[in-house]
Order: C-alpha cells, then structure tokens, then sequence
C-alpha cells in the first residue's frame, strides 16, 4: 500500500486522477454488467437470440435472453437447461456487432475485462 500512494498523483482529481492511475498501471481489471457486454457488441435479442433460443421462444413466448433470466420455469430442468444454453452462448458465440475497443488505450498493459 505504501508503494501505491507513494505513486499516487498529487492534486488532481476526477479523469485527471484516473488518467494518471491509468497511465502508470502495469495491468488493469475492468468489471462491468451487462453494459459492457452490450457495448461489446453482445445483442440479447434478434438473430442472436432466435439462432441460441428459438424453442424458448416458442414454448414460452419471451422474445429475448433478459426475459429469459426471469421466466418462472415451472422445473428446475427447464431453468437450468435455459441458463447452461445462456452461459454457452454468452461464452463461446462472436458478438454481433463491432467490438468495444476495451484495450485500444492500453498500449503493452494487460487489460482484462
């Protein structure tokens, strides 16, 4: 702890201050909700949605994943063959859109987020 305050910027505040922490960290974590993922170009809804979760739709006429997550399954089968398909396609699926330039200020840091 010593260390961190001893590199600590002194009189700044706001974006400055982030900035400055930013600049001399050897990594960063970043930890978000959904936002981030939605920023990422991971859509819930449309063709992602329909391709992972067609026969939900259906059978139990929601229209997107959120919805989804929330749905009053009558079984445990049928709650956890819906979230262990959400984690699946959460996981391994491309984004839809473009992807959110996590890193793009990062230069040789390591950004995990």
């Amino acid at each position: 702890m010593e260390k961190f305050e001893k590199s600590r910027p002194e009189k700044k505040g706001g974006a400055e201050q982030l900035k400055a922490w930013l600049d001399e960290a050897e990594a960063v974590v970043i930890g978000a909700g959904a936002g981030l993922s939605a920023a990422a170009g991971f859509t819930y809804a449309g063709e992602r949605f329909r391709r992972y979760f067609a026969d939900f739709e259906q059978k139990y006429g929601f229209h997107d994943m959120y919805s989804g997550g929330f749905y009053p399954y009558k079984t445990p089968e049928e709650y956890w063959a819906f979230w262990s398909r959400y984690v699946m396609a959460a996981t391994t699926s491309p984004p839809d859109g473009p992807i959110w330039p996590c890193s793009s200020w990062s230069g040789t840091r390591t950004v995990l987020c």
